[in-house]
């Protein structure tokens, strides 16, 4: 497992959380959604779980061959 790898999924999270903030300001101020910012660091946090242990298999069929 490469430190590139990891510090590669740590900016991507930090961007993640980023544009979940941005966003998730902008639809409760302009359309009212209330719990839009949670909302969306909810949904890019699984999304970005789902990409680590996708990531995480890969190393390991890596790793047996």
């Amino acid at each position: 497992m490469n430190a590139f790898i990891w510090v590669s999924l740590a900016t991507e999270l930090g961007v993640l959380v980023y544009i979940a903030v941005y966003v998730g300001a902008y639809l409760e101020k302009s359309q009212g959604k209330p719990q839009a910012t949670a909302a969306l660091l909810v949904l890019f946090f699984i999304v970005w779980i789902f990409q680590l242990v996708f990531l995480v298999k890969k190393w390991q069929n890596q790793l047996k061959d």
